[in-house]
């Protein structure tokens, strides 16, 4: 489940992001890079009601990285 959470969390992130910014080739760089790798999750089909984006594979090792870190923290 944390793999789906991880996804889940990290296209809000983008969604956010990427309507925030005014540089498209940034925006682009965020969204999902044709390698849709999450449609199979049970918990991202009943929660994303379309609103939410693709995100692609580098914007989600860096969501990764970013919870690595936050669990190091939170354990030492």
């Amino acid at each position: 489940w944390l793999h789906a959470i991880m996804h889940y969390i990290s296209e809000y992130v983008v969604q956010s992001m990427s309507s925030q910014t005014k540089c498209e080739t940034c925006a682009a760089a965020l969204l999902d890079d044709g390698v849709d790798f999450a449609t199979n999750s049970i918990l991202l089909s009943t929660k994303n009601c379309g609103g939410l984006v693709s995100t692609s594979k580098s914007a989600f090792q860096i969501a990764q990285s970013a919870m690595c870190i936050f669990r190091q923290y939170i354990n030492d």
